[in-house]
């Protein structure tokens, strides 16, 4: 499993940061940072979610495609953007 990859590449794992219900799914969110704190990995966990592309499954107000592009719009060819 690439998760458990991370801790290797310096890569520090955060606790499970919330827990939410969406549409009879429960979310998991974690967070994979470096040591200054930037944050390089963001995983959501969908338990039961099978291998889906379901839109009507909301994370803090955002679908799927919002959470992907606010995440990798945090970055540049160089790494994150400050």
């Amino acid at each position: 499993m690439v998760l458990k990859k991370f801790p290797k590449m310096n890569l520090n794992n955060s606790q499970n940061l919330s827990t939410i219900e969406s549409n009879d799914k429960t979310i998991k969110k974690y967070q994979y940072s470096d040591n200054n704190g930037s944050v390089y990995v963001e995983h959501y966990k969908i338990i039961n979610g099978g291998h889906t592309w379901d839109e009507n499954v909301i994370f803090e107000g955002k679908n799927k495609s919002k959470l992907i592009w606010d995440f990798f719009s945090k970055f540049d060819l160089n790494g994150p953007i400050n």
